[in-house]
């Protein structure tokens, strides 16, 4: 039977923050997940990190892939996703214990398509909290859009109360949906990450939003 929900988390060069990253999702109190790492080619210590959590964690897999970037490793988790519901995860970042269980609960409550959610953010030094510091409000939004709206409902709201946020990560997305609409992150390019939140909001027919705060986003050098 199928997961409840897949997390892909893409690998490259965070032996530092990884075993953060990887902790915070094999402790989830919602237990019926299948955890897809994608090791983007790494160079650094995080390949045998992830052999070490593979090894103890049957929940867990790892595709290991050259390097190809962010958007090939997501479109690659993407392809073995077998889960109800599909989450990207940065793997310098992290989120709640009882992010999946709350997400999951409320998506299927009230079948939704995409549920979007807010972050955290933490600094690794004062120099980036200062240089980078829009980044402690720019991801925790002034309202909540609890009721359930079309995607293009949303999306105007969000874009008139300047609360749009580009994150796939802060979002929780039905697996059925992206396979409907065929949505994939754009290869070879930066900022994938705007056109796939574009497109995933602009044809979802059902979303939401909750202001919980649910992600840690972390700011740090050579990020």
């Amino acid at each position: 039977k199928m997961p409840k929900v897949s997390i892909v988390i893409p690998v490259y060069n965070v032996e530092e923050y990884l075993r953060r990253c990887l902790d915070s999702v094999v402790n989830q109190t919602l237990r019926d997940i299948e955890i897809i790492c994608i090791n983007d080619g790494s160079t650094d210590n995080s390949s045998h990190i992830l052999a070490e959590y593979q090894s103890k964690e049957n929940r867990l897999r790892v595709i290991s892939q050259k390097n190809g970037g962010q958007s090939k490793a997501r479109n690659a988790g993407l392809e073995v996703a077998t889960g109800e519901y599909i989450y990207f995860l940065d793997s310098d970042d992290y989120i709640k214990t009882y992010a999946l269980e709350k997400l999951y609960t409320i998506a299927k409550t009230n079948n939704l398509d995409i549920i979007y959610f807010d972050s955290e953010v933490i600094f690794e030094n004062d120099i980036l909290r200062n240089e980078f510091s829009e980044y402690s409000t720019i991801y925790n939004r002034k309202k909540e859009y609890a009721e359930v709206l079309s995607g293009k409902e949303l999306f105007c709201k969000l874009v008139m109360n300047n609360a749009y946020v580009v994150s796939p990560c802060l979002q929780f997305t039905k697996r059925e949906y992206i396979k409907e609409m065929n949505i994939r992150f754009l290869e070879g390019i930066i900022y994938e990450d705007n056109i796939y939140t574009f497109v995933s909001i602009l044809q979802a027919e059902r979303v939401a939003h909750i202001k919980d705060k649910l992600y840690v986003r972390r700011i740090r050098p050579n990020s």
